[in-house]
C-alpha cells in the first residue's frame, strides 16, 4: 500500500515536469533528472519533519476529533510548506501520511482514534474518487468518445505495450535483487496495471488553454474506462487461464460445505439417539459412515491446503473476524447485564474495532 501511494506522488512530480517542459519548451534530460531528484527529495524530507512533528504531538492528546483535525493539518499543511519551497507537495504529503500512520499510530494514538482516524481518511478518500470521477463525467461527452474510438485504442495499445516492456525488461532485473517472479506471471503483471483516479486527477490539473486539453481528457477517460472495466473484469479468468487460479476454491469450498453438512447430520443423528428414535445398531451404521466420510474430506482439506497455504491464512482471517464478532457482543451483553462497566466495554470495544479494521485493511492489502 505505502509503495503504491509513493508511486503515485512520483508519477505526480514527474507529469509536473513534463507539464513545466512543455508549456516553456525547455526540456533537458539530465536537467529534468537532476530537478526530479530535487523535488522528490526534498518532498520527502519536509513530510517526514512534519508527520514526525505530528506524532510525536499526537502522544500528548487523546481525543480522536482533535487527532483528526490534526491529521488533517498535516496533509494539507505539509502540501503547502513544501510548494511554499519549490519542491514536490504530493510527495511530502505521502510521506507525511505514511509518517503518521506508521510511527504515529504507534507513538500516540490510543486504539478509538486510530479507529476514528482510519475510518475518516477512508471516508474522505471514497468522496474524493467519487468527485474525481464525477468531474471527468462532466468534461467527457459520449460523442467525444464515440468520435475518438480509434485514437482511445491506440492509446490503449501504447499502455499496455509500455507495460509489457518495462515488465519484461526489469522482471530479470527483480530476480537478481529479491524472489524472482515467476514467467507466467508477467501477463498478469502487465493486465493489472489498472489505471484510476490519479490520472484521471492529473489530467483535469491541465490549464484550460492546454493544447489539446480536451483530446488528452477523452483518451485518458477510454484508457482508464477500458482498465477498470475490461481488465478488471477479466484479471480472474486470465489467472484461470494462466494456471496461477485454478478451480482449487471452488473444490475447497465445495469441500468445507460437504464438512459443513456433515457436522449437522452428526448433530441430528445425536439428538436422534437421544430422543430413542434409532436403535443403537441403526445408530452405530450411521455414526461410522459419516465418520468415514468426515475422514475423506479431512485428507482432500489438507491436500489442498498444503498446495495453498493462502485458503489458509484467509481462513484465519475469516475465523478471527468471526472470534472477534462473538467478544463483541459478550461484551455487550455484559453492559446490559451490569457486568461490564460501560467505560471499560467502550476501551474494549475500540480495541476489537482496531483489530477487525486490521483484518479487514489487510486483506485488501493483499
Amino acid at each position: 500500500m505505502g509503495e503504491s501511494l509513493f508511486n503515485d506522488g512520483t508519477a505526480a512530480v514527474a507529469f509536473q515536469l513534463i507539464l513545466a517542459g512543455i508549456v516553456t519548451n525547455q526540456f533537458d534530460a539530465l536537467s529534468g533528472i537532476r530537478q526530479f531528484l530535487i523535488v522528490a527529495l526534498g518532498g520527502g524530507l519536509i513530510g517526514f519533519l512534519v508527520g514526525y512533528a505530528a506524532s510525536r504531538i499526537t502522544a500528548y492528546v487523546d481525543e480522536p476529533r482533535i487527532e483528526i483535525t490534526f491529521t488533517t493539518i498535516v496533509a494539507y499543511g505539509s502540501y503547502l510548506l513544501a510548494e511554499q519551497v519549490h519542491v514536490s507537495g504530493v510527495i511530502a504529503t505521502v510521506i507525511a501520511g505514511l509518517t503518521v500512520g506508521n510511527l504515529g499510530a504507534q507513538m500516540g494514538m490510543s486504539p478509538r482514534t486510530r479507529v476514528a482516524v482510519w475510518a475518516f481518511w477512508e471516508y474522505l478518500a471514497f468522496v474524493v474518487n467519487s468527485l474525481v470521477f464525477l468531474l471527468i463525467g462532466i468534461e467527457v461527452h459520449v460523442a467525444q468518445i464515440l468520435e475518438s474510438w480509434l485514437t482511445i485504442a491506440l492509446a490503449i495499445g501504447a499502455v499496455l505495450l509500455g507495460r509489457t516492456l518495462v515488465v519484461y525488461a526489469l522482471s530479470p532485473l527483480s530476480g537478481r535483487l529479491g524472489e524472482p517472479i515467476p514467467a507466467r506471471w508477467n501477463p498478469v503483471l502487465i493486465w493489472g496495471g489498472l489505471r484510476g483516479s490519479v490520472s484521471i486527477a492529473l489530467v483535469l490539473s491541465l490549464p484550460q488553454d492546454f493544447p489539446h486539453r480536451a483530446t488528452l481528457l477523452t483518451l485518458c477517460f477510454g484508457v482508464v474506462a477500458f482498465s477498470i472495466v475490461v481488465q478488471g473484469l477479466t484479471m480472474k479468468p486470465l489467472l484461470n487461464w494462466l494456471g496461477i487460479i485454478e478451480e482449487t476454491d471452488n473444490a475447497y469450498s465445495l469441500h468445507k460445505a460437504r464438512q459443513l453438512t456433515l457436522s449437522a447430520s452428526r448433530v441430528e443423528l445425536d439428538h436422534l439417539q437421544t430422543l430413542r428414535a434409532v436403535s443403537p445398531t441403526v445408530y452405530s451404521a450411521l455414526s461410522a459412515e459419516i465418520d468415514a466420510r468426515s475422514l475423506d474430506l479431512e485428507a482432500s482439506i489438507r491436500t489442498i491446503q498444503q498446495a495453498n497455504p493462502d485458503l489458509v491464512d484467509e481462513e484465519i482471517r475469516q475465523a478471527r473476524l468471526r472470534l472477534l464478532s462473538a467478544e463483541r457482543a459478550a461484551l455487550q451483553r455484559g453492559v446490559i447485564e451490569g457486568l461490564v462497566p460501560q467505560e471499560i466495554s467502550e476501551h474494549l470495544l475500540a480495541e476489537s474495532a482496531e483489530s477487525v479494521d486490521h483484518l479487514a485493511r489487510g486483506h485488501h492489502d493483499d
